[in-house]
């Protein structure tokens, strides 16, 4: 919790309101959230964040909020001093679990039903957008990081069969 407090008290409201957003939280429930504590209480609840497992709560703020490596920093040092999931086990922020030939592979020669693969992978339509927005005009770049942003999430579950099975 004391993690928390910190990082809720280092969010500006526009940053506040793009997590909300990011984490689909709907319109309803998401119009009662008056701070940070009440977004990360919401996670909490749907299991999207977890005491012993941050993978999910910092893969949102480096794609919502990559410009606060403070932010991360808290994590981090969090994750650190309690040894317990939430950074993927490699020196970037990035999880391979060995399938970088693959995801390599699919970003420079995927084209034309990228989009319908994505979904196959079983990454939400807002994840997708927003990754899109990001890279705008760049689709191999887009390709790339929603490969991803599925490798950070699946983490160990991970597999050459899913990718070929979504394919």
């Amino acid at each position: 919790r004391a993690m928390l407090v910190k990082i809720s008290n280092k969010l500006e409201p526009p940053e506040l309101k793009t997590l909300i957003y990011y984490t689909q939280i709907k319109r309803k429930l998401a119009e009662t959230i008056q701070n940070a504590t009440d977004l990360f209480k919401i996670l909490e609840e749907r299991q999207d964040l977890k005491p012993n497992d941050l993978r999910y709560f910092r893969q949102i703020i480096v794609d919502t909020l990559d410009t606060r490596k403070d932010l991360l920093k808290i994590i981090d040092d969090y994750v650190r001093d309690n040894e317990i999931g939430g950074r993927p086990d490699t020196e970037s922020s990035d999880y391979l679990g060995g399938l970088q030939e693959e995801k390599d592979f699919l970003a420079k020669n995927y084209g034309k039903g990228w989009k319908f693969f994505i979904r196959r992978l079983s990454l939400s339509e807002g994840d997708i957008e927003h990754i899109e927005a990001k890279n705008k005009g760049n689709q191999k770049e887009a390709i790339n990081e929603c490969i991803q942003f599925w490798l950070n999430q699946q983490q160990d579950n991970a597999s050459r069969e899913k990718i070929i099975r979504a394919l």
